[in-house]
């Protein structure tokens, strides 16, 4: 018999609206407004008030593994019906043969498993781990099972296939019109850090874990990866991103001959400073089209960890701060979340130049901004210090940059980097400007600073200097930013 959900709000990706849904049998018959003459034949559920989405898929699970010693807490039962509790109504496990074994035979196994106790429909992705003759032959019956999905992973002793076979097995798999997942770690590094850490003692102690794991051996084993299935020319999935550094490249493979169709997703990405590879034939097609060469402005540009600048700030640190302290008792140093190249947030420091309850002040004095945009300058604002007008108009103030440029967080020259605040409200192309790691001084600060009065502008300053980076550029602006200091020129 049909089923008639009547007055929901069905949700879409364009958005919700109210709408009747009739269902016949497992399939969705029509949407939109069903006349009582077609609902007549219907079982009618009254959903007024009630959104409607469509089923969830759940296209990565691990029901029922033994892994580690350990089996995960659910298996097909338990972890389907919490499946259908949350509005999920397929998913897609992985069957996980152990190296030795055949993939005929972990299929079997998996079927096992969740035959006859699922709540919801289910399918299975294949696990390789292990690649030799008798694994590729066993492909094309896989694919007549309904698995055209795979997994490999380039860690874990128990699991992990070399660089080689990874490659063999995306030739094969491409070959066959299928796809595979691959989790990547860098193993070895990895090991040797767990077995270092177990030397000291701390084979219990769980803060090890991502010692053991920095974000940095994650975003190689990815980079690698991305250049294993460019060389086998076939797809790949990532299936585990966790951090920033592996999502810093944007790998785009863009398998048509022209590459026209894909032109306005590059200028958005070129527009937000992304760091982009492409396949060689495609980037001989677009490049003129459409970018000019910005790889100088991704070169690391740190001049060095800047001790000549510590050993001056300290001295002028510890003057400045007995008046700063007998006018406005607080702290000395103010820090500030701020967001850096590609848009990780990092804090930065500064001599506290304002009243302690300046940041809750500020909502007062939005109506009185003096620039248009993205940013708050106010001439004569009332939050700041006498001695704040004092260290601001000579920049003393920024002293204590210098020493996030030691800890590795900013540059001496780059991008003024933008609060949270800022942040949540750029537009894409404001995001070029996270795409340099930011700086104590830049090209903004010697073109006018707050004389500048529109962010648009200071887009543009950061822009050309992010495309006309180089080091002699840097030296440059350095010695000119000494001449506006001591001018005062843009200070405020």
């Amino acid at each position: 018999m049909k089923k008639l959900l009547r007055g929901g709000f069905v949700v879409t990706p364009r958005g919700s609206r109210r709408a009747d849904v009739l269902l016949d049998g497992e399939k969705i018959a029509q949407v939109g407004h069903i006349s009582p003459a077609e609902a007549k034949s219907a079982e009618v559920t009254d959903v007024s008030g009630c959104y409607l989405f469509p089923g969830f898929i759940d296209a990565h699970t691990h029901f029922d593994l033994d892994v580690c010693n350990t089996t995960t807490a659910d298996d097909f039962a338990s972890g389907t019906r919490s499946a259908i509790r949350g509005g999920t109504t397929t998913i897609i496990d992985f069957a996980c043969p152990n190296k030795g074994e055949t993939l005929a035979y972990g299929l079997d196994l998996w079927h096992k498993k969740a035959d006859g106790k699922c709540s919801c429909d289910y399918g299975f992705h294949m696990t390789i781990d292990d690649w030799n003759e008798g694994i590729e032959g066993e492909l094309d019956d896989m694919f007549a099972a309904g698995i055209t999905s795979f997994k490999m992973y380039l860690t874990y002793p128990a699991m992990m296939i070399g660089d080689g076979a990874v490659y063999s097995a995306l030739k094969a798999l491409k070959k066959r019109g299928g796809i595979a997942g691959v989790h990547c770690e860098n193993a070895g590094v990895i090991d040797a850090r767990i077995a270092e850490l177990k030397a000291a003692g701390r084979a219990a102690d769980v803060s090890a874990h991502p010692e053991a794991r920095p974000d940095y051996l994650e975003a190689e084993a990815v980079a690698r990866l991305l250049r294993i299935a460019e060389a086998a020319d076939a797809p790949v999935v990532i299936v585990h991103l966790t951090n920033r550094e592996a999502l810093d490249e944007v790998y785009v493979d863009v398998p048509m001959d022209s590459g026209e169709s894909f032109i306005p997703y590059l200028d958005e990405m070129e527009s937000m400073g992304l760091t982009v590879h492409f396949r060689l034939p495609l980037l001989d097609r677009i490049e003129e089209a459409c970018c000019d060469e910005t790889s100088a402005a991704r070169l690391s540009r740190s001049l060095g960890r800047c001790a000549g600048g510590n050993i001056v700030s300290i001295p002028i640190i510890a003057v400045v701060a007995i008046p700063l302290k007998l006018e406005s008792p607080g702290p000395l140093f103010f820090k500030q979340k701020r967001v850096g190249r590609n848009g990780r947030y990092f804090y930065i420091h500064k001599l506290r130049s304002m009243y302690v309850d300046a940041e809750a002040r500020k909502k007062e004095l939005m109506a009185q901004n003096e620039m248009n945009g993205l940013m708050f300058k106010m001439e004569d604002d009332p939050r700041v210090t006498k001695v704040g007008k004092f260290i601001r108009r000579t920049s003393i103030d920024e002293l204590p940059q210098f020493f996030d440029v030691v800890r590795g967080s900013m540059s001496l020259v780059g991008t003024r980097p933008p609060t949270l605040d800022e942040y949540r409200q750029y537009e894409s192309h404001h995001k070029r400007r996270l795409s340099m790691k930011p700086g104590i001084t830049g090209l903004w600060q010697v073109s006018g600073r707050s004389d500048i009065e529109d962010f648009e502008d200071v887009v543009k300053l950061d822009v050309q200097y992010i495309d006309n980076w180089s080091l002699w550029g840097d030296i440059k602006i350095l010695f000119k930013t000494v001449w506006v200091v001591f001018a005062g020129r843009g200070a405020k």
